[in-house]
């Protein structure tokens, strides 16, 4: 009886220490970290100003961001105060995020904005496929081959346009309008210059020119694309001598600081009259 009893007794000792392991591991595993959840990759960062950083799907810890980041569908991306942040869309689409921007990549077609302000521009996205959604409070942006700005402050949502048409839930601005939507839904249109100040922070987000073989005449489209303005030639020998003229050397992202360099450095000078960058001959320096 007494052996009987022992070997019962190592038996249930084996079995409660089989329970205790199988306990563990379930506990183990209960309070192992969840796997990262990975998005399809949207964009890639081309340029960034200051602080900007994104949160994963899962909502882990934020990460820097940094130029050649790519960035997936789930991800919400903030900009710090006095930062700001270039995105390349995969088809194309160039998106510049302004400082205090929260926006979040919903799939490969469509991202939100939460609030700030960002900049869309198409010409860049392939024709077969230049489709962008954006959310905001006041319903979808949707745009076909255009240029626009869109804000999202206090619940009020404002669609600025440069060129192009843009729908915002049952509204539409062109080029040249400003479409405001208050939290009420009540809509407001307004004309907004192409050029000045409210796009300003858009120019010093602006992709690099690539000077080298490039003529001043291809820098000044790339000048009058980035600020809104138009080009004007004091005179055929003016234009003549803009296609001629190449450049080499880095000169820069800021539209308005390059033009200036090159002025410098070449036969040919500008001025700023409004929205029109008047190019002439430059007199004997």
């Amino acid at each position: 009886m007494n052996r009987r009893r022992a070997m019962k007794r190592r038996g249930f000792m084996a079995l409660a220490a089989s329970l205790v392991v199988v306990a563990v591991a379930v506990t183990v595993l209960m309070n192992a970290p969840e796997p990262t959840m990975r998005g399809r990759p949207v964009a890639e960062v081309e340029l960034t100003k200051g602080h900007a950083s994104f949160t994963p799907a899962n909502g882990g810890p934020g990460s820097r961001v940094h130029a050649r980041t790519m960035l997936e569908t789930g991800q919400e991306i903030r900009t710090a105060p006095g930062g700001g942040l270039a995105l390349r869309w995969h088809n194309g689409i160039a998106l510049r995020l302004d400082q205090d921007s929260r926006v979040r990549l919903l799939s490969e077609a469509s991202a939100e904005l939460l609030s700030g302000r960002v900049y869309v521009d198409t010409d860049g996205a392939e024709a077969s496929d230049v489709a962008l959604l954006l959310n905001t409070p006041a319903g979808s942006v949707r745009h076909e081959g255009t240029r626009y700005m869109v804000s999202v402050k206090s619940g009020m949502t404002q669609l600025s346009v440069r060129d192009g048409s843009v729908l915002l839930g049952a509204g539409k601005a062109s080029g040249g309008e400003q479409l405001t939507v208050s939290p009420s839904g009540v809509q407001t249109l307004d004309t907004i210059e192409p050029f000045g100040e409210p796009w300003s922070w858009t120019e010093q987000l602006a992709a690099h020119f690539e000077t080298d073989g490039r003529t001043v005449a291809d820098l000044l489209d790339w000048v009058a694309k980035e600020t809104g303005r138009t080009v004007e030639f004091a005179s055929d020998e003016a234009r003549l001598l803009a296609e001629q003229t190449q450049m080499y050397g880095n000169a820069g992202n800021e539209p308005m600081k390059v033009l200036e360099l090159a002025m410098e450095t070449t036969d040919l000078d500008a001025e700023v009259l409004n929205g029109t960058i008047r190019v002439f001959v430059a007199p004997s320096r």
